[in-house]
């Protein structure tokens, strides 16, 4: 039979001997309290905002380059449009609902920005 351990601050525990949450997505959020394996939101909050700033990149490469195709053509009101949605990018990681959540499942809800993370 094989056993799964999990590392802790405290060491290796046997996976089977612990109650573990089912998503594993702010696994680097777990915190072992007693036999119970519950998520540091202070954590997952950082974790949730450091995949929403990697979502937004490869949006904001894109807005850069069409910005610089407004800025050639002189399109001003092209300019100021992108640069609003390039700003509601960067705000993203300020999004009230992160800091709101007091769940994983929550966290995993705001979607800031129209991005799509997960």
């Amino acid at each position: 039979m094989i056993k799964t351990y999990i590392e802790t601050s405290n060491g290796q525990i046997d996976a089977a001997s612990v109650v573990k949450p089912d998503n594993r997505l702010f696994r680097e959020a777990w915190l072992l309290d007693g036999p119970v394996i519950d998520v540091d939101m202070v954590r997952a909050r950082e974790i949730w905002r450091d995949k929403i700033r990697t979502a937004r990149m490869p949006v904001l490469e894109n807005l850069d380059a069409d910005f610089m195709k407004a800025l050639e053509a002189g399109n001003m009101d092209l300019q100021q449009e992108i640069a609003e949605q390039k700003q509601v990018l960067r705000d993203a990681t300020k999004d009230a609902a992160i800091e709101a959540a007091q769940t994983p499942e929550e966290l995993e809800q705001a979607q800031p920005a129209g991005l799509n993370i997960t």
